[in-house]
């Protein structure tokens, strides 16, 4: 099926980010209930620590604890897989929007180039288990934090240079990308600084706020579009 075909389906492309962020939300959760306990520089610690364990802990095969942790790793690994899918799409289609604005075009076009690559980054993150690949999960998931931040600092300004899509999301696009970039260029470093325990505190718990606002904003963004898209097809058929 060609692209052009494909994107007379784009509001089904916006719905299923929705459900993919959503099975996301969801999925972390219940896996923060099956994974068999550890984390770094404890791995007698029983469960999951929302702030001494990263997210990529639930995808282990064999949890920190030396426990195996087969389950938790086949849900995140298809719910992440599945976010990346879907995220994919929303950035192919998502440029549409603004092609009545000439600079909301160009930024919306590159931007959808660095969240295309960004959602190609977490389906590898989803495929490889930092206890088997560390060195290419490590790759994937630096690329998916700062090529999915400088993609919303983007969008945030295609946003604003076009009067289609409300300006107030703006807000939330530019949020996200400034506090990954905040994350990674000041927290990260400030916390190899302090104590172990506080170090992976600072950084595991800053991750859980990063991944959600990320999955809040595209999730938002995918709805405000599906709207758009909607809106338009019962213009179209009113006529």
């Amino acid at each position: 099926m060609k692209l052009a075909n494909l994107a007379k389906f784009k509001d089904k492309f916006y719905m299923m980010t929705i459900v993919a962020v959503l099975t996301y939300l969801i999925g972390t959760f219940i896996s923060f209930f099956i994974y068999t306990g550890g984390y770094q520089g404890n791995p007698t610690s029983p469960g999951y620590s929302f702030v001494y364990n990263a997210f990529s802990d639930l995808g282990l095969f064999t949890a920190i604890s030396g426990n195996p942790n087969l389950v938790s790793a086949v849900i995140y690994m298809v719910i992440l897989a599945f976010v990346g899918i879907a995220l994919l799409g929303f950035f192919i289609f998502l440029p549409a929007i603004f092609r009545k604005s000439r600079v909301g075009t160009v930024l919306s076009i590159i931007g959808s180039g660095l969240g295309i690559w960004s959602s190609i980054c977490l389906v590898g993150i989803a495929f490889t288990p930092a206890d088997l690949f560390n060195v290419y999960h490590l790759y994937f998931s630096n690329n998916a934090f700062m090529f999915s931040s400088l993609a919303s600092l983007l969008y945030g300004l295609a946003i604003i240079g076009t009067k289609r899509y409300p300006t107030k999301y703006s807000i939330l696009f530019l949020a996200f990308g400034v506090c990954v970039l905040l994350y990674g260029m000041i927290f990260i470093p400030e916390s190899w600084k302090m104590s172990f325990v506080d170090g992976l505190l600072v950084r595991n718990l800053g991750q859980k706020i990063v991944v959600y606002l990320w999955m809040i904003t595209d999730g938002v963004g995918a709805y405000v579009a599906w709207k758009l898209v909607k809106a338009e097809k019962v213009a179209v058929a009113s006529k």
